[in-house]
């Protein structure tokens, strides 16, 4: 479980150091970190659509909040009960909508494309909205099977 913490702290710092690389800073340290930046967030978007290929299929493992962070008997009693379809078909468009998040945020680093911010706030506001939406459906969905 600390692994897990920890790992989601670089992440999130990892981030963090990618969007504040975004602004160009025209030193040689600034221009390093801004490729650098560049190629952590195209990585992820390669990720992402890995990701999205494999649960588009049903195949690979669930990686969402409930699934993720519950004991592996409670995890084993979700599964059972949970509709894999639908919780595949989430998992498939937010990988979707990240691995373009993190494409254009790394278009932006390197290219110094500003109109393409509008595009990432709209993709965030989506997946934002898309989320909170498909969760609650599937847990309507599941609280009527019981």
């Amino acid at each position: 479980m600390k692994t897990r913490k920890v790992f989601m702290y670089l992440f999130m710092t990892l981030c963090l150091i990618t969007l504040s690389c975004s602004t160009r800073n025209f030193t040689t340290y600034g221009h390093i970190m801004t490729i650098l930046a560049g190629i952590f967030c195209f990585s992820l978007a390669t990720l992402c659509g890995v990701y999205a290929f494999f649960t588009t299929r049903g195949k690979g493992p669930i990686l969402s909040n409930p699934y993720i962070w519950l004991p592996k008997e409670e995890r084993e009693k979700e599964l059972a009960k949970a509709d894999l379809k639908s919780v595949y078909k989430q998992l498939t468009i937010v990988s979707i909508l990240l691995g373009l998040i993190f494409l254009f945020i790394a278009l932006i680093t390197w290219f110094t494309w500003t109109s393409l911010l509008y595009v990432v706030y709209l993709l965030i506001g989506c997946l934002i909205v898309y989320a909170v939406v498909s969760s609650l459906k599937i847990n309507n969905k599941m609280n009527k099977v019981l």
